[in-house]
């Protein structure tokens, strides 16, 4: 891509806002990005919707009301949680908004509380009529867990499909449709759509692709998001070490390349970039070269990209980092071990397995079981005349014959 990378949101601006609502997706497109991101999940009645993770209990008040909701699903992650799936999409629609970050637990960093529960959830039809009123590059739409929804009867490729085209983004005019997923078989399904843009998720940490890889990836995909760490890794004492040859190797296959997820938060940074995210923008920019970066602040990329000297050819810039400079000033850490090459074995994905036949809810089975005992009871009730009659025929014959003895 020619100029200066794409600046990608994730759940909008959700360095403020609760990620994925109205206001998160209004302040994106005010503080400059290109393309606003949709990770499509599902209601179980079947509503998409955008929202960063299909466990509702960091993004939402879901806890506080659902508690007897909460499930283990391994195949989608290792923790517990209240999943939009198990939820109609009224039930969803009762919860705020919650503004959390990943490292609330763990450090304490909360973002913005003055905007903890401002925003309303956005389905995904409200998302592409948002998005085609503004004047944004394109959009992002993000399908995972695509075979574990098909086994609870929800068809999650069909319904983004249906919804792309009937919101006319099948056309080549209007923003550009990226679409992204972790797996193949999912990406494959778009390939009758040759004005999208195909994007494969690899969201393992990697040192390199191998070249059977990379002509795998080229049969499902347009390009690669790839994680911070597979490119500039670090080491254990939070220093940049080297750059890995990772998207020299995909920009020669033609492929596009855009990094994930880069944050304000001091607390992400490798030291490399002094505490400034624009830094971390500047190297990825210029030292690496990416064409998009995925930001939960995209205000900080657009200033940088708005600032005169961001321009490499000035005099004075804003200088990016060298990868592994300042190891030589520390004494360095035992190294971890290498991270592992991307393989064939890693792209390629089963075929998706057929939709099962929907479950009713359990408001719906609860509601049959009722009419169900209503009938058995009306029908005992229309028989009890009969039995009461049969029962005094039998008591008065039994008397008439011991009369009779």
């Amino acid at each position: 891509m020619a100029g200066q990378p794409l600046i990608i949101t994730r759940g909008g601006a959700y360095g403020v806002y609760a990620p994925s609502t109205d206001l998160a997706y209004k302040r994106a497109v005010d503080d400059g990005a290109d393309v606003i991101d949709c990770s499509v999940q599902m209601s179980q009645d079947g509503v998409a919707f955008c929202m960063i993770s299909p466990d509702l209990t960091a993004s939402t008040t879901a806890a506080t009301i659902f508690v007897d909701r909460i499930t283990d699903v391994k195949e989608i992650q290792e923790e517990s949680g209240i999943f939009s799936f198990a939820l109609s999409w009224d039930e969803i629609q009762t919860l705020q908004p919650q503004l959390s970050t990943p490292y609330e637990k763990s450090t304490g960093l909360k973002r913005n509380p003055l905007f903890r529960n401002k925003g309303k959830f956005v389905t995904l039809a409200q998302f592409l009529e948002f998005a085609r009123s503004k004047s944004v590059t394109g959009i992002l739409i993000s399908l995972d867990n695509a075979p574990y929804l098909a086994s609870k009867g929800l068809d999650l490729v069909t319904t983004v499909t249906a919804a792309l085209t009937k919101a006319q983004y099948d056309k080549k005019s209007g923003p550009q449709v990226f679409i992204q997923s972790d797996d193949t078989s999912v990406l494959a399904k778009f390939k009758n759509f040759p004005s999208y843009k195909r994007i494969l998720s690899i969201k393992e940490e990697i040192s390199s692709v191998n070249k059977a890889a990379v002509e795998e990836i080229k049969k499902n995909a347009d390009g690669v998001t790839l994680t911070r760490y597979s490119i500039l890794p670090t080491n254990p004492q939070g220093f940049t070490t080297v750059e890995t040859p990772i998207v020299e190797t995909l920009h020669s296959a033609n492929l596009t390349v855009f990094v994930s997820t880069l944050n304000n938060e001091y607390i992400t940074l490798a030291f490399d970039y002094f505490a400034d995210p624009t830094v971390e923008i500047a190297t990825y920019t210029h030292t690496v070269g990416v064409d998009g970066f995925v930001t939960e602040y995209p205000k900080t990329a657009s200033r940088y990209q708005r600032n005169p000297c961001s321009d490499i050819n000035r005099s004075y810039i804003i200088l990016p980092a060298r990868p592994g400079s300042l190891l030589n000033e520390t004494r360095a850490a035992p190294a971890d071990p290498p991270k592992p090459a991307l393989t064939v074995q890693d792209v390629v994905d089963s075929p998706l397995p057929e939709v099962a036949k929907p479950k009713d809810p359990p408001s719906k089975q609860k509601q049959e079981a009722s009419t169900s005992s209503s009938s058995a009871a009306a029908g005992l009730q229309s028989t009890a005349p009969a039995v009461a009659v049969a029962v005094a025929l039998l008591c008065f014959l039994t008397a008439g014959h011991n009369w009779g003895s």
